[in-house]
């Protein structure tokens, strides 16, 4: 009989009945890392197969029990079969920062384009079209970075990467397929609300089911890749200046709405909070 072992995320296998043996007895195979074979549905922990439980908790053999041990050794047969995909690592937090990175930095790109062009931020935020408009250039343009480069600047810096079942970068279909989803499952078109309700349900289904609504179906999973320090540095640097320039722009979005008795108000307000800081500096 032939076993599959999941080592970090990969198959390892086919392996022989004795080979899957020894391993366990030398150390190399955990009580709590999974196996599968063609008697099983699923992969399940080593421990808990019947065939493999005695390796961990050695059998005394006995003359009562010689005749059912070696029974045992003898069940083996050597058809060949093909297990299940190994489960899939989630990767939650590195997905979910990956996400807002690439999400906000496109957001600041926007707020930048429209205060260079002198446009009107208040009637286009105020358009009931827009929040539809604006989305449309991201499909685009993640739907190239996963078909070409397998990963988008949020989900590179990191350290994943967008694969298909079998390893493969996603066809140009497949990664529209999987960016509409995304924004749709996962981001509520960028609604406010509307988002963070998506977020919700897709953070019970990805703990509680193990499953991710725009990849699990497809057979989609994201890879590691290995942790880089200037990565992450440039991940954190990026991510405050998005977050600087979107609230100033949000700042500059509220200001114009006021009313002009509201814009009075506020500047006595910011005048009060700011009179401590300007008698230090007179001192």
């Amino acid at each position: 009989m032939e076993f599959w072992l999941s080592k970090e995320g990969e198959k390892d296998g086919p392996i022989l009945d004795f080979e899957l043996r020894s391993r366990i007895r030398a150390g190399e195979v955990e009580k709590d890392q999974k196996v599968w074979y063609s008697d099983l549905d699923e992969w399940t922990p080593i421990g808990d197969v019947e065939l493999f439980a005695n390796e961990f908790t050695p059998q005394v053999v006995t003359d009562e029990n010689v005749g059912e041990y070696l029974e045992k050794l003898e069940q083996e047969d050597h058809q060949t079969v093909t297990p299940p995909p190994v489960p899939a690592e989630l990767h939650l937090w590195r997905r979910f920062g990956g996400r807002w990175f690439d999400y906000l930095v496109y957001l600041m790109i926007f707020f930048l384009l429209v205060l260079g062009l002198d446009l009107d931020l208040l009637a286009l935020w105020e358009n009931p079209y827009f929040a539809f408009v604006f989305i449309l250039p991201w499909l685009f343009l993640e739907t190239v970075a996963l078909h070409y480069w397998g990963t988008t600047p949020g989900k590179w810096l990191v350290g994943l990467k967008v694969r298909g079942p079998e390893g493969n970068k996603l066809s140009p279909g497949a990664s529209f397929l999987r960016t509409m989803r995304v924004m749709i499952l996962g981001m509520g078109f960028g609604q406010v609300f509307l988002r963070e309700v998506c977020h919700l349900v897709a953070l019970w289904f990805a703990v509680k089911k193990r499953i991710v609504m725009w990849d699990t179906a497809a057979g989609i999973r994201l890879v590691r890749t290995p942790d880089s320090t200037p990565r992450w540095t440039a991940f954190g640097l990026g991510l405050l200046l998005a977050l600087l320039v979107n609230a100033g722009s949000m700042f500059t979005l509220s200001y114009e709405n006021m009313s002009p008795q509201e814009r009075e108000e506020f500047h006595r307000d910011l005048d009060q909070a700011l009179a401590p800081l300007q008698e230090m500096q007179s001192r």
